[in-house]
């Protein structure tokens, strides 16, 4: 793949283009909530450690290479934890904000590779919960 652009795109990872090896990380935050910049901001260092943290967890949750995760959010500092700690693991990243709706209703199917004949769906602000459905 080579860029339209005439900026060299290394060829690594997200994780390792962000944090080069023996650059030590920034602690001055740069993701700041607008609502509460006192008490939530993240620093590069911060992030590092809470995307560490995620990657663990899912592959501790039993999660394999290049399997997806949904992460249903608004906006908020934290999803750029979300999305490396994902991605920056090896798996991919699928992104839904709920408030992003045309009929006033969200739906999710959630599928889950080792139960390949249910399903799940979920209408959120409703007030009903989803049922599980075979296929």
């Amino acid at each position: 793949m080579k860029s339209l652009f005439t900026i060299p795109i290394p060829e690594v990872g997200v994780l390792d283009w962000l944090y080069p090896e023996g650059s030590t990380p920034s602690q001055k935050p740069i993701w700041i909530d607008a609502e509460r910049p006192q008490e939530h901001s993240l620093s590069p260092l911060q992030l590092l450690h809470w995307v560490k943290r995620l990657g663990v967890g899912l592959h501790k949750l039993g999660l394999q290479q290049n399997e997806v995760v949904l992460v249903l959010s608004t906006n908020h500092i934290y999803v750029p934890v979300a999305y490396l700690g994902v991605a920056g693991h090896g798996h991919v990243f699928s992104g839904c904000n709920p408030a992003y709706r045309v009929d006033g209703r969200s739906s999710v199917i959630f599928y889950n590779h080792r139960e390949p004949n249910r399903l799940r769906g979920e209408i959120s602000n409703r007030g009903h919960r989803g049922q599980d459905h075979a296929r």
